[in-house]
């Protein structure tokens, strides 16, 4: 690996990443793959000093923006553990503190990285640690620092909130130029923002001959909903054929997600015998043998104890299904074995800042249906997945009510229930089946850009781009302590 970037460069960084590192969901889970791309870059730099020297010279954690969830910490793999335990900054970080590790790791300046969505920069609207952690100081202890806001969203519009901490900062990291385009259609000057993908590490994510679950495996996991609300008996553990496509979705319990409309254009897809004579025969198959749906649920800020009851009251089918529902528990070291069993992945979300499970699923050769808008565009194609049709974008509160004021006037994408219905059918056919492992192919060779390595070098490149000492907003102060 080279790291001539610094070549050319007087500075060096101290890379302090603040974000929600031990509580599980999307933003953790990033936050870990950077984390995991810095280490090794500055560990390999340091062992390879005759090719040149990294400007990227040390790395502090704190966690910051939400809690700690113990079970998904303990879930992490081995080696992964280890690098937040070596990595982690001082309880307390003093002004000798930061003289200390700078003199040490002869570096020349701190970058403070506030990886969260922007309520809980300084002043959160929330109680949580602080970010920056000194409020947005350009020196402290006489060291410069800089300050960077890593965050995404989800709509068409930004929360005055968010915008005011947004500029505060001396750069903004968002992972597409759909969110670039976003913050600076309402307000934010495009010269702050600087577009870095989501990191995925393609150690733990891998295609190939990974372990998978088999189908009875994925029954075990999870309990069973039947669509049809009826109350009979079946055999759960009968397998009507492996050839039987297996469809996964996987995300928290919230309207954003769509997996209300994945149910319906499920039903629709499997349930309904349609009239012409030529497909009652394919329907009657599928009513009796339909492709396996599992659902993995998080109640990461959702409730996914909820999830059987809204399912079944949104959908009026006439058959069961094979609808199963994973609320469980799954170590992220074990989430590539689900990924790989897999036909597709079906994500027909709302809104997406990037689409975590999509990349992660990717990189593990299982093709995506995604919505096409907002985040997953930036990866996902129809080389590499099946995207889903936005019939328009609507109003927030039209799908979920509950967030009427916070996210008033701001819209999102309305998935295709219909095109998803077709989409469905195809990729369980034999045809498609076949045809999502080729997708599925190229899009592991896809995510093998966003590599934790190469985001780490990116990382180097937009730190040695930016002039630290000229850099100046209304809102920093100047003050030294």
């Amino acid at each position: 690996m080279s790291f001539s970037t610094a070549s050319t460069s007087s500075s060096s960084f101290l890379v302090w990443w603040h974000g929600p590192v031990l509580a599980g969901g999307g933003y953790a889970s990033e936050a870990l793959a950077f984390i995991t791309g810095i280490d090794v870059h500055i560990r390999s730099a340091a062992a390879n000093q005759k090719h040149g020297n990294s400007n990227l010279v040390a790395l502090w954690i704190t966690p910051h923006g939400d809690g700690t969830d113990l079970k998904y910490l303990e879930g992490l793999p081995h080696a992964l553990q280890d690098t937040i335990r070596r990595r982690m900054a001082p309880a307390h970080v003093t002004p000798r503190a930061i003289k200390q590790a700078v003199k040490q790791t002869k570096a020349t300046h701190v970058a403070v990285v506030c990886h969260s969505e922007p309520g809980a920069w300084d002043p959160a609207a929330f109680s949580t640690s602080r970010c920056p952690p000194f409020g947005y100081l350009r020196t402290y202890a006489g060291i410069p620092f800089v300050h960077i806001g890593r965050t995404m969203f989800e709509t068409d519009m930004l929360d005055p909130g968010h915008k005011q901490r947004l500029l505060r900062m001396d750069k903004l990291w968002v992972p597409t130029t759909w969110q670039r385009d976003v913050f600076a259609k309402h307000g934010v000057p495009t010269a702050k923002i600087d577009v870095l993908g989501e990191p995925v590490d393609e150690k733990l994510y891998q295609a190939g001959g990974g372990a998978r679950y088999t189908r009875a495996e994925l029954r075990q996991l999870g309990r069973r909903i039947r669509l049809d609300k009826s109350t009979a008996r079946t055999n759960d553990d009968v397998d009507h054929g492996q050839e039987r496509a297996v469809l996964l979705a996987v995300g928290k319990w919230e309207s954003r997600k769509g997996f209300d409309i994945l149910v319906r254009a499920y039903a629709a897809a499997f349930c309904a015998v349609e009239d012409d004579v030529a497909s009652v025969d394919k329907m009657d198959r599928w009513v009796k043998a339909p492709p396996l749906l599992v659902l993995k649920l998080s109640n990461y800020h959702g409730n996914a104890n909820a999830a059987e009851s809204d399912l079944v009251a949104a959908v009026n089918a006439t058959c069961a299904g094979d609808v199963w529902i994973i609320t469980s528990h799954i170590a992220t070291s074990d989430m590539p074995k689900l990924y790989r069993s897999a036909t597709v992945l079906v994500q027909p979300s709302r809104g997406e800042g990037w689409g975590r499970p999509h990349s992660e699923a990717m990189a593990c050769g299982t093709p995506v249906i995604a919505t096409d808008w907002s985040g997953p565009t930036a990866f996902i194609d129809e080389s590499v997945g099946f995207p889903l049709k936005n019939e328009r974008l609507a109003p927030v509160e039209e799908s979920d009510p509950s967030h009427h004021w916070s996210y008033k006037g701001h819209r999102w994408a309305t998935p295709s229930q219909k095109h998803l219905t077709k989409l469905l059918r195809h990729v369980s056919s034999t045809e498609g089946q076949k045809e999502a492992s080729v997708r599925g192919k190229a899009a592991a060779l896809r995510m093998s850009r966003f590599s934790p390595s190469k985001l780490a070098e990116d990382i180097a490149q937009l730190l040695q781009d930016m002039h630290l000492r000229s850099a100046k907003g209304d809102d920093h102060s100047h003050e030294e302590l």
